[in-house]
């Protein structure tokens, strides 16, 4: 089973009646936090197998050398029975697409990949898995087949075969051949493990959207590929609204209860066959390091495609005659699926991909603009700030500073607040894991300490000032309530929230004016002193000013409510140490 978000604690307590699942490799190299914590688990009681979605084999900028270095280190710590990537290009001069972008099936493109994958499989010290991606377009300079160049790839680069047969229906649908044909030209010997998963039908083409049961086409090329060569490691995928674990049970007992069928005693192996060492293995075929010029100048008219801000149709009317003969050239067509449909296909994932994050880490700031408004921002961010990094969760990262610098944020200076408020709900979640101090810490703290005391927040921690609760107006927008009306029912009153991390998941808290003071005071290293200080209203001379200065100095100094407000930090694991 492909693990998902949705039942991170179900694995976490234990409770995946599966024989091994698959993990999305850039969902866990993350310094700390939940996803760490879950994996480690799952593979205390199970194997587990690492599939990537950002290595980009295919883009001349790849492998990554930091990229695979990292997903190293993921490997020896977590010992996969194997890794997986997608055979496909994502790259371009440094900026990630986030999608799965077709290879040309050209004998340039065949050296370049193989060259690629073997210095993967050199700093990773392992055979790597490649999969066959659904693709909307198919190139005019392509020389062979897709199960061709797969075959050639596999023998010249020693790696292995990860056969996703909803592509291969997608792709027979959209190209125009027999999903049959497909399987009777890779190297069954190369093939290691399948993936089983739906897509929807949108008339002219299929799109690979891994929402829904597996359908009857899938199931049928499953017997199909059990009748060729006995039972493979098979695995569920259903990414798009995923649904209970009964319902994803369901459809792995029905992918064993089939391969049972057809291959006997055999399938009832419960863990993945491990793929041979590379060690004492031949040597891929030597590949030129050359530029590969078509293949760069056709990646080049490919990206520019996609990311163009008013799509493809646009692009092409802007561009000159010899930019639109060269479209025509690279791609081919069909009398139902036009090559510019095709094309918008990618130019319409890349740009949702980008913007659907957003959406993820920033729903009361959607809220607040409403649908128009928040879209139109979020189209001047993905124009202005193409992603960087390998994982598409952290493309957020630089929002806020971005919302701060718009032109909205005169208009709605709140907003600048909840995007922070909002981005930290996200970051704080893996953060690197610290110890934390206990409440019997507190408790052994003499007496006379108390004064001198200085406490050390963690990195799972930030406090933002708002301009309203941010707890009552999240709640607002979740109620669907109108702004204006929210606004009217909870009018401005300055303060500050606290996000913090705490069991693996984030909170969110309103802080009273006192509280703040002193937590903040705390954060800047005051002693417990100071901290009292800083709760009454007095400028303690530690860090910065207070939150507010409208409380009368001295009204809300007892030492006993700072103590609480330090017993309850702890409980909530605020805290990773004490210095006396």
């Amino acid at each position: 089973m492909g693990l998902r978000t949705r039942h991170y604690a179900r694995a976490l307590a234990g409770a995946l009646d599966v024989d091994w699942v698959e993990v999305i490799s850039e969902n866990f190299l993350a310094r700390g936090g939940r996803p760490v914590a879950t994996l480690e688990a799952v593979r205390e009681r199970m194997p587990v197998v690492l599939h990537g979605v950002s290595l980009g084999i295919g883009s001349l900028d790849a492998p990554d050398p930091g990229f695979l270095r990292e997903l190293r280190e993921l490997a020896e710590r977590i010992e996969p029975a194997w890794v997986s990537e997608h055979l496909c290009w994502a790259t371009h001069a440094g900026h990630h697409s986030h999608a799965l972008l077709p290879v040309p099936h050209t004998r340039e493109a065949l050296d370049a990949v193989v060259e690629r994958v073997a210095r993967a499989q050199d700093v990773l010290g392992r055979r790597i898995l490649l999969e066959n991606v659904s693709s909307y377009v198919r190139f005019g300079a392509d020389e062979m087949r897709e199960w061709e160049f797969l075959s050639e790839l596999c023998a010249r680069a020693d790696c292995l075969l990860l056969l996703d047969l909803n592509n291969i229906v997608v792709n027979a649908t959209n190209h125009g051949f027999d999903p049959l044909e497909f399987l009777d030209g890779v190297p069954g010997e190369r093939v290691w493990q399948f993936h089983l998963a739906n897509h929807s039908d949108r008339g002219i083409y299929k799109f690979d959207s891994h929402r829904g049961a597996v359908p009857e086409a899938v199931w049928q090329l499953y017997r199909a590929a059990l009748e060729r060569w006995g039972p493979v490691s098979s695995l569920v995928e259903w990414d798009e609204e995923t649904p209970e674990w009964a319902v994803l049970a369901a459809e792995q007992r029905k992918a064993a209860a089939i391969a049972r069928e057809l291959c006997g005693a055999a399938a009832d192996e419960r863990e993945p066959r491990w793929p041979p060492s590379l060690a004492g293995a031949p040597a891929p075929a030597a590949a030129p390091r050359s530029p590969a010029p078509e293949l760069a100048a056709l990646q080049q008219h490919f990206w520019e495609l996609i990311t163009y801000p008013s799509g493809v149709d646009d692009y092409l009317s802007g561009s000159n005659a010899a930019t639109q003969d060269l479209f025509t050239e690279s791609f081919v067509e069909s009398p139902s699926f036009p090559r510019l449909a095709r094309m918008e296909v990618y130019a319409n994932d890349y740009f949702w991909r980008l913007a659907g994050v957003l959406e993820d880490h920033f729903p009361v700031a959607a809220w607040m603009l409403g649908t128009v408004e928040f879209h139109n921002l979020v189209t001047d961010y993905v124009l202005a700030q193409p992603s960087r990094d390998p994982d598409l969760r952290n493309y957020s990262a630089g929002f806020p500073a971005f919302v701060a610098s718009h032109v909205l944020s005169g208009a709605e200076p709140e907003l600048v607040e909840v995007t922070r408020i909002e981005h930290d709900r996200i970051r704080l979640l893996t953060c690197a894991d610290q110890p934390l101090l206990r409440p019997e810490d507190l408790a052994q703290l003499p007496l006379d300490a108390w004064p001198r005391a200085r406490f050390v927040v963690a990195e799972t921690v930030a406090l933002h000032p708002t301009t309203r609760p941010y707890t009552v107006m999240r709640g607002f927008s979740q109620e669907g309530l109108r702004l204006r009306e929210a606004r009217r029912r909870c009018p401005a009153r300055p303060g500050y929230t606290l996000i913090w991390r705490q069991a693996l998941g984030t909170r969110v808290r309103d802080l009273d004016d006192a509280e703040a003071r002193a937590l903040t005071a705390l954060m800047f290293g005051a002693s417990f002193l100071e901290i009292c200080a800083a709760a009454s209203g007095v400028d303690s001379g530690v860090g910065e000013a207070s939150p507010t200065a409208d409380t009368e100095a001295g009204a809300e100094a007892d030492p006993q409510q700072v103590a609480l407000w330090l017993r309850r930090w702890v409980d909530d694991e605020l805290l990773t140490a004490m210095q006396t």
